[in-house]
């Protein structure tokens, strides 16, 4: 089935659970939303937007993307060689930020594990060591969080 799944969450001060406890829990009590192919989650970074133009923003915005359940970035897009992503290991850190009038846009590069599987190898599956960059735009009204992969 084709679909769009646009959930909503809150990553603030004292904020402990991702998308109230995790995406399937958020799901079962909300519904999914279909229109088109994609899916896009929808999260703020209320802390990120606080700390901007702050020493602490890098670290914020890893400590926010740290605190994301699996499948809510769009690694799945960098994988290589067609395999399954690998969260449990996730690395992040920021290229760089810049904001306009509206958002404010930071480049991050995200480190992960690629797993191959019937790869033809001896010890299949093959777990890579795997990279990506992901632009991340955080909105300056709302805090929300929009991701998209950049090629891989």
């Amino acid at each position: 089935m084709r679909g769009i799944l646009k959930a909503y969450a809150v990553f603030g001060e004292g904020s402990t659970s991702p998308v109230a406890g995790s995406l399937k829990e958020y799901m079962e009590l909300s519904g999914p939303a279909v229109i088109g192919n994609e899916c896009t989650v929808m999260i703020r970074f209320s802390n990120a937007l606080r700390d901007w133009k702050t020493d602490r923003f890098a670290e914020t915005v890893k400590a926010e993307l740290g605190r994301l359940t699996s499948g809510v970035l769009p690694l799945d897009r960098c994988v290589t060689r067609g395999g399954l992503v690998d969260e449990r290991g996730r690395a992040a850190m920021v290229l760089g930020a810049y904001e306009d009038d509206r958002a404010l846009h930071v480049s991050l590069g995200l480190f992960f594990t690629e797993i191959v599987i019937n790869c033809g190898c001896g010890d299949d599956p093959l777990e890579e060591h795997a990279y990506c960059e992901i632009d991340l735009r955080i909105d300056k009204k709302t805090a929300e969080a929009t991701f998209s992969a950049r090629s891989a």
